[in-house]
């Protein structure tokens, strides 16, 4: 059952692949936003590589070198992933103090199965006892990370871990099966083949985590398509995108959908007294107090200039009307101008969805709603005929 391969060969794929993998990245990283857990998961693929490295020169070295340290390196670089993958996934680190506190233990006791009870099998079997369990904690991080990321990209890891996992027990189980190892270098299949299962499990980090920052690049750029750079708010075009489908729901489902338009009261004159630095601080401050003051299934736009939109889906008029008052009197206490004598306010146009009717003509009414709100002395709340 060989695979005509010997152990040489395959530490210097290992190694090759370890050391490509990390240096994409490495440079990935260096073209985007710091991402937790890259950088980590960069270093672990260089750890598993010098790990290879020393592990390739056999018996041309010292067994310090090729046994101790080389097996400490592989298994080092195992606890690494686990590190880089809680932090890329948002999963707690604390599970890594597993592999960290574990790690001394296991070192002493391959230096003791190398130079007091020489023992390959016993060599074996602490090396695949500890990354196995270092990889079934990284599936584990994995799938109960919170961050979110292409679902391919994390059955991907998944199975990178869970293949090398997998045959690491395997080995381990038919060790007693084997007869005695004299040189690891020219072991049976059974330990060519975990070196092709690592290769494996090396592509599938490489690939899977490649394709979660591509994933997370594409969703920022998304995202950032549509929000307002200064308020952090949902923006005109996902105003266009988001209102006819909430729209359509509420006829679909027969639910009540209420806007608010926004405007802040002589906004104008605070630029032109205090300087458009404190006018673009109060439309950051209202841009909070918006998110505060609403719900996840609640939408808030920068509708333009110093206009807001604020979209309520099953939400009645008189109940939009509450919520208006609310956020009104919640801008006119805050203090958002340099003068502790002076209030910023803002004034409301409330408009609910009429049967059939098309989403410009439900802004079209708020907009006349909020046009005599003005008119009526600013700092109200007024809901459309």
């Amino acid at each position: 059952m060989g695979i005509n391969l010997d152990i040489p060969t395959l530490s210097v794929v290992c190694v090759l692949l370890a050391f490509t993998y990390s240096i994409s990245l490495a440079l990935i990283q260096k073209l985007q936003p710091q991402i937790k857990g890259i950088n980590l998961i960069s270093l672990a693929l260089f750890t598993l590589g010098v790990g290879f490295l020393l592990l390739s020169y056999g018996n041309n070295a010292t067994l310090w070198l090729t046994k101790i340290l080389a097996n400490s390196f592989i298994m080092f670089s195992f606890t690494l992933i686990l590190h880089g993958v809680c932090q890329l996934r948002g999963y707690p680190t604390s599970i890594t103090n597993h592999g960290y506190y574990a790690l001394p233990l296991v070192i002493i006791g391959l230096t003791y199965f190398t130079y007091f009870s020489i023992s390959t099998h016993a060599r074996i079997a602490i090396v695949a006892i500890y990354t196995s369990y270092m990889s079934i904690l990284t599936f584990y991080a994995n799938h109960k990370g919170v961050a979110e990321d292409i679902a391919p990209s994390k059955v991907l890891l998944s199975s990178g871990m869970l293949i090398y996992a997998g045959y690491a027990l395997f080995r381990m189980v038919y060790l007693p099966f084997e007869h005695t190892i004299k040189d690891f270098m020219v072991a049976s299949w059974v330990h060519q083949y975990a070196f092709i299962s690592l290769v494996i499990m090396i592509i599938f980090i490489g690939l899977s985590v490649t394709w979660m920052l591509a994933g997370r690049l594409v969703a920022t750029i998304y995202d950032t398509s549509l929000k307002d750079g200064l308020t952090k708010l949902y923006n005109r075009r996902a105003l266009e995108e988001l209102v006819p489908k909430e729209v359509t729901r509420a006829f679909r489902f027969e639910h009540q959908l209420s806007i608010l338009l926004i405007d802040i009261d002589n906004f104008k004159q605070i630029n032109d007294i205090y300087g458009h630095q404190t006018g673009d601080q109060v439309l950051r401050e209202i841009g909070r107090i918006l998110k505060v003051e609403t719900f996840n299934n609640e939408f808030s736009f920068r509708y333009g200039g110093e206009e807001f939109l604020v979209l309520l889906p099953e939400t009645t008029e008189q109940q939009a009307e509450v919520i208006a008052e609310r956020i009104r009197e919640v801008i006119a206490r805050t203090p958002l101008l340099p003068s502790h004598r002076e209030r910023c306010t803002a004034s409301f146009g409330v408009s609910a969805l009429r049967d059939g009717e098309h989403w410009e003509s439900l802004i079209e009414r708020a907009d006349k709603a909020l046009y005599s709100a003005k008119r009526s002395g600013k700092n109200r709340v007024v809901v459309s005929d």
